[in-house]
């Protein structure tokens, strides 16, 4: 049988062949394949290759595949040639031309509401004081108004009275000068300690007499310091020594000083109590020392007052009398 037979055949159900080379044939009324006999079946020569197909349908696009590796990155390409004119940017192209400017700056908004007043700032220092005004008309005397106000110096010849008890005010420190009761100055700081300085040549302070609050008098230094201070009381403090003029040049009828032991033996030293100020001491009594050594106290025609350190002299002499008896006696 040829191969479109055979081929019709298998297709239908006729004949179905094993790879045992048997025959099969199917009994449609029992619907069962039945081997009959053996079958030889030839291959012949593979006949010639038929034409090609017409192409079938395109089919579906499948998923898409994972995403490759990221390549490196290229070199960074040449910098274009820029120009800036205030807040505006431009650039030159490859065949040399330029192009506009481009401000990249915004257009200015409007301007905010004023905010509120700052507090004022500290003052500042002084400018310095300007040149000295042309000398005015010479003021030919009068009587000057309580209110008058002098903006410049003013130059008067002759004597500045005042009718009442008034002086000089200064109005920025509040010191005064003035004559209260008529018997004296009197010198007013505005507050606290104060007194005079005294310059010479210049501003530099030389010196100072100075009072404080506490009834104290006496006089500073340069640097403000006490050298000499007397309190309410007379008490004298002095910084450094004091001393007197005792040069020989400076005196005649010079004599030792006869029986000094005895006068020292005549003189009285007592403890005592100031009666102003009840202030405890140590002394002599002018009167006693009066009779012995007149020399050394001094009559201001109210109170007695004594030049205690001369009584050094009489001490001197009245112990090289005691060393001469020591020595006598030691002798013997």
């Amino acid at each position: 049988m040829g191969w479109a037979s055979f081929l019709s055949n298998l297709y239908n159900g006729k004949i179905r062949t094993h790879s045992s080379g048997r025959k099969w044939k199917y009994n449609s009324s029992k619907g069962v394949w039945k081997i009959e006999k053996n079958l030889a079946v030839s291959v012949g020569n593979t006949g010639a290759t038929g034409n090609t197909g017409a192409t079938g349908p395109q089919g579906s696009t499948g998923a898409t595949g994972p995403q490759g590796p990221t390549g490196a990155t290229g070199p960074t390409g040449p910098k274009p040639s820029h120009g800036w004119s205030g807040t505006s940017l431009r650039f030159q192209d490859s065949n040399g031309s330029w192009g506009s400017y481009v401000n990249l700056k915004g257009s200015t908004g409007n301007t905010g509401a004023t905010g509120p007043q700052g507090s004022t700032g500290a003052t500042g220092p002084q400018g310095p004081t300007g040149s000295t005004g042309s000398t005015g008309p010479a003021w030919t005397g009068g009587t000057v108004p309580n209110t008058a106000t002098f903006s410049s110096a003013l130059y008067y010849n002759e004597w500045i009275r005042s009718n009442d008890t008034q002086g000089a005010y200064w109005t920025a420190h509040g010191n005064h000068f003035y004559v209260k009761d008529g018997a004296d100055f009197r010198m007013r700081t505005g507050s606290g300690n104060g007194g005079v300085v005294f310059t010479c040549g210049n501003e530099t302070p030389r010196g100072y007499i100075h009072a404080t609050t506490s009834n104290e008098i006496g006089f500073l230094s340069s640097s403000r310091g006490w050298t000499f201070r007397v309190d309410n009381s007379g008490n004298c403090t002095a910084s450094a020594n004091i001393t007197a003029y005792s040069d020989k040049r400076l005196k005649d009828n010079i004599n030792t000083i006869e029986d000094s032991l005895d006068k020292v033996e005549a003189l009285r030293g007592v403890t005592y109590t100031r009666k102003d100020s009840g202030e405890a001491g140590i002394g002599v009594i002018a009167q006693e020392l009066q009779e012995v050594l007149p020399e050394l106290v001094h009559d201001d025609g109210k109170t007695l007052s004594v030049a205690y350190g001369n009584i050094a002299g009489v001490l001197i002499e009245a112990v090289k009398e005691l060393s001469a008896r020591v020595k006598e006696l030691e002798n013997k």
